[in-house]
């Protein structure tokens, strides 16, 4: 499974459409991706009829959420469990739009969205039950070191997005 996956509606962080992403999904024989623009939901509708349309020659499962960000820094990430996980996201982001207000540093607590934070965002201890801390192979020297995930190693996830 790849975990933050973008499209050209990630503007700045994908370059591919919808249509080439499934390609490439299906030239490497990946069965699941989450699907998590960069804070819109645009692609989703576009990336569902494209698996429907194509399930017969490659049937790839995709997830959904967002990846929030405030200008270039990255916030966290909410992927959608179900869904009432992806009207609950889809409700926070459109009320910051509406309201104009700067997405928080701290997610809000959606009962239906996982939630992945940067490594070294927030301590190990902190999180809630559906909160985790990603990972990316850079850092991963300097991880094996980390006391957090020595007390916590269930709360780690590689962070790794797929863009063009």
């Amino acid at each position: 499974m790849f975990l933050t996956c973008h499209t050209w509606y990630s503007f700045k962080y994908g370059t591919l459409s919808p249509e080439k992403l499934f390609a490439e999904a299906n030239r490497h024989g990946v069965k699941k991706l989450v699907l998590t623009e960069i804070n819109n939901t645009c692609s989703y509708i576009e990336m569902l009829r494209i698996c429907q349309e194509n399930k017969n020659e490659h049937e790839l499962e995709i997830a959904v959420g967002v990846e929030f960000r405030k200008d270039n820094q990255f916030l966290y990430v909410l992927i959608a469990k179900n869904n009432e996980g992806f009207e609950a996201i889809n409700r926070f982001l459109s009320h910051c739009n509406n309201e104009q207000q700067e997405f928080p540093q701290r997610a809000p607590q959606l009962e239906n969205a996982f939630c992945i934070y940067a490594w070294r965002q927030f301590p190990s201890e902190e999180l809630k039950e559906n909160e985790y801390i990603g990972v990316r192979v850079g850092q991963l020297n300097r991880f094996a070191f980390d006391e957090g995930y020595k007390s916590f190693p269930n709360k780690y996830v590689v962070l790794h997005p797929i863009t063009f």
